[in-house]
C-alpha cells in the first residue's frame, strides 16, 4: 500500500463515505465510553480536593476516546472499501498523534492556568 494524504483518502472514498464512517465512529465511540465519562464525573463531583488528578485521568480518556474514534472510523472505511489501495492505517496514526498531542497541550493548560485560577 501507498502512502495516503487526506485528499487521496477523499478520491477513493468519496466524501460521503468518510463523513459517514465518521460519524458511524463517534455514536458508536461515545455509546462505548458514555459510561466512563458520567463515572469521572460522578467521582470528580465527589473528591473535588483530587481535581488536578481527575484532570489528569480525564485527559487519559479523551485520548482514548480519540484512539477508539480512530479505530471505528478505520474500521468502517475498511468495511467499506476493502480493496482500497490507501494506507488509511498510517494517516490514521498521523491524526490520532497530533489530536492526542493537542488534547495533551490543552488539558495542562487546563491543569496549570484554569485551575489555580479556579481555586483563588
Amino acid at each position: 500500500m501507498k502512502k495516503c494524504t487526506w485528499k487521496e483518502l477523499n478520491t477513493v472514498f468519496g466524501f460521503e463515505d468518510i463523513f459517514d464512517a465518521f460519524l458511524a465512529a463517534l455514536l458508536y465511540a461515545s455509546l462505548l465510553l458514555f459510561p466512563i465519562f458520567v463515572i469521572l464525573v460522578q467521582v470528580i463531583t465527589v473528591y473535588m480536593f483530587l481535581l488536578t488528578w481527575m484532570v489528569i485521568l480525564i485527559i487519559m480518556a479523551l485520548i482514548l476516546y480519540a484512539l477508539v474514534i480512530h479505530r471505528f472510523w478505520y474500521r468502517s472505511l475498511i468495511l467499506k472499501k476493502p480493496d482500497a489501495t490507501c494506507d488509511i492505517k498510517t494517516l490514521f496514526k498521523r491524526n490520532l498523534l497530533i489530536v492526542s498531542s493537542i488534547l495533551i497541550v490543552l488539558g495542562l493548560i487546563f491543569l496549570f492556568v484554569l485551575i489555580p485560577l479556579l481555586w483563588v
